[in-house]
């Protein structure tokens, strides 16, 4: 988890651990309909998860 923190700091180092901590909760919320959460600053999160493991998607987007 430390890890994703830091891909998404790196990919906006202006995101607060309250907005990252946000994120990283809605993107749990919305894996079962398929959604990533986005916070509209440019990070996008993706989660998948099955019997044995979980991961995170840090994605950027760029305009």
């Amino acid at each position: 988890m430390e890890y994703v923190r830091h891909l998404i700091k790196a990919n906006n180092n202006n995101i607060t651990d309250a907005e990252i901590e946000t994120l990283l909760e809605e993107a749990r919320e919305k894996s079962s309909d398929g959604i990533t959460a986005n916070n509209g600053k440019g990070i996008s999160i993706g989660y998948i998860e099955n019997e044995d493991n979980y991961q995170y998607q840090v994605i950027r987007l760029y305009e």
